[in-house]
């Protein structure tokens, strides 16, 4: 399993607002990023690595704080993320995970695996 987790603000320390809450407009783009990320993992147009070893996952997601504007935004898509498979998880402040949307195993074909193993 392969989690696109996305944060609720700044983690580099050289930016300016590093510390400081993602506003509504950097939720959007963090959440834009997080579903365009899942087809290129899907496939394997971007490699995943465990341990040095590059893998490919069977089970897709995404993870984000529990805000009202992450969960708008997953209300638009929800239904082709469902369609799709993919995970959804909502992370509450005390860092309790709400599971929104359960992931089902990415189809070989979609993975690029053949019956030969590829």
């Amino acid at each position: 399993m392969v989690i696109e987790a996305k944060g609720g603000g700044s983690q580099k320390p050289t930016s300016a607002k590093y510390g400081q809450a993602f506003d509504r407009l950097r939720m959007q783009q963090s959440w834009d990023a997080a579903v365009a990320q899942l087809p290129q993992l899907e496939g394997g147009e971007k490699a995943v690595y465990l341990h040095g070893r590059k893998i490919q996952p069977d089970y897709l997601g995404i993870a984000v704080p529990d805000t009202p504007t992450y969960r708008m935004m997953f209300g638009w898509c929800s239904r082709r993320l469902d369609f799709l498979g993919d995970g959804v998880w909502f992370v509450n402040q005390d860092g309790t995970v709400h599971e929104e949307l359960e992931p089902r195993p990415i189809p070989a074909v979609r993975r690029g695996i053949t019956s030969k193993g590829r």
